[in-house]
């Protein structure tokens, strides 16, 4: 990575959970510590700044968090919105003005096997080529559904399955929100999508089935396994 390069990340966490029992996804414990802390952790030896954004209601709960695991000092926590779109808008907002950052990372706090070697490469592909995500390719057959019935069998080939890291070089972001104001776009359920609309191409950087997001509860047995075998292979 460029030396000269400064990267901004965005770590969103501020859901629900709703599939989760309407619990806070990034707070739920694995091995001692918080799914968000691990997310966080893959993403401080790239950052400059770390905007992490909750929900409101959690800012305080989060703030006693951050002191007791001892988060990166270039880390602020900061209210969410109600979309994800909002959420990922105030992080950006809150890592500065035009010139803060040359490459934003946009990272789910409930990502906890992201490793920054993951985030590395993301940031690599943004900076060559403007916007970037990991993805890994579909190995199911995939049905879209309506009312119950399957309607269309995609070819499986050109399919991938999204994930998070997401980089993109700060002024396409900031400019592809802008351009969704105006417009009165539509949210959209990840970063990529907007940019996406705006008229810009993303490039896919093969990613890792281990980093899997936990948004069922079934998802939080898989992390700790995966976890823990992580662990033991490292001595950590």
């Amino acid at each position: 990575m460029r030396e000269r390069m400064h990267v901004g990340v965005v770590l969103v966490a501020a859901g629900r959970g709703m599939r989760m029992g309407g619990v806070d996804k990034g707070a739920l414990a694995l091995r001692g510590r918080s799914a968000l802390s691990y997310a966080l952790s893959a993403v401080a030896p790239v950052a400059q700044k770390i905007v992490v954004v909750v929900a409101a209601d959690r800012v305080a709960t989060w703030e006693t968090t951050r002191a007791a695991e001892e988060w990166p000092p270039q880390t602020e926590i900061v209210a969410g919105g109600a979309v994800r779109q909002e959420s990922v808008r105030i992080g950006l907002a809150a890592l500065g003005t035009r010139g803060a950052c040359d490459i934003v990372v946009i990272h789910d706090g409930a990502r906890p096997l992201a490793t920054t070697a993951m985030v590395r490469a993301c940031i690599e592909a943004a900076h060559r080529d403007g916007a970037a995500i990991l993805a890994v390719p579909v190995t199911d057959t995939i049905k879209r559904v309506c009312d119950g019935r399957i309607v269309e069998t995609p070819e499986r080939a050109s399919l991938w399955a999204a994930q998070t890291p997401q980089a993109f070089r700060w002024q396409l972001l900031h400019d592809a929100f802008e351009w969704a104001d105006k417009r009165g776009a539509a949210p959209t359920t990840d970063e990529a999508g907007l940019v996406e609309a705006y008229g810009q191409s993303v490039v896919v950087v093969r990613g890792d089935r281990t980093n899997i997001k936990i948004t069922e509860p079934e998802d939080l047995v898989v992390a700790d396994a995966l976890l823990r075998a992580r662990m033991e292979q490292t001595g950590a």
